[in-house]
């Protein structure tokens, strides 16, 4: 998060993101695999499913 919008800040973010030093990469990715997974993918159609057959 940049705490102020001027150029100053913008350069030294974008410094950061370059290097690496912002983002937990493995979080990120592992975030990805748990939430595009095949099984949370089945589990919500199920609820979905469900929702609709009660209605």
């Amino acid at each position: 998060m940049i705490p102020e919008f001027n150029e100053q800040e913008f350069e030294a973010a974008t410094v950061q993101i370059a290097a690496g030093k912002i983002f937990d990469r493995a979080g990120i990715r592992n975030g990805a695999i748990d939430f595009y997974s095949l099984d949370k993918a089945v589990e919500k159609y199920i609820g979905i499913y469900n929702s609709i057959l009660k209605q």
